[in-house]
């Protein structure tokens, strides 16, 4: 199964998303980086994928946020919430 891995990351005052080479739209706060990259793993784990998400710190470290297969946080839920208003 192919791997999507969601990195969210700091970029000067913003926030932005990368997956296997493809950068996503900046976002004005870590919460909404989280939430986009939540919510592009779930449909890519829906369709098939080995899909988590990672958060880069500022220091270059990762750490696991979220893996397909969980529920997706409430923040993905937020997010989505205000996308569709």
């Amino acid at each position: 199964m192919q791997r999507m891995a969601y990195v969210v990351m700091p970029d000067g005052p913003n926030w932005k998303v990368k997956c296997n080479g493809v950068d996503y739209p900046y976002y004005s706060t870590r919460d909404e980086a989280v939430g986009a990259a939540v919510q592009a793993a779930y449909e890519a784990g829906k369709l098939g994928y080995d899909a988590l998400v990672l958060i880069q710190d500022a220091e270059g470290r990762v750490q696991v946020e979220w893996t397909y297969g969980q529920e997706p946080k409430d923040l993905a839920v937020d997010w989505r919430r205000r996308q569709a208003v």
